[in-house]
């Protein structure tokens, strides 16, 4: 393996990783769409 095949397959778990958390709290805010308030103060 070359040098650019470990770097990119290491980069693309990394992405990978970070899609699954981007959809597990996309997820957990559909499920408890009901009980969760947003605040936004200045």
């Amino acid at each position: 393996m070359s040098g650019f095949e470990i770097l990119t397959i290491t980069f693309s778990f990394i992405v990978g990783l970070g899609v699954a958390q981007v959809l597990r709290a996309v997820a957990f805010v559909v499920r408890e769409r009901g009980q969760i308030r947003l605040h936004f103060s200045m």
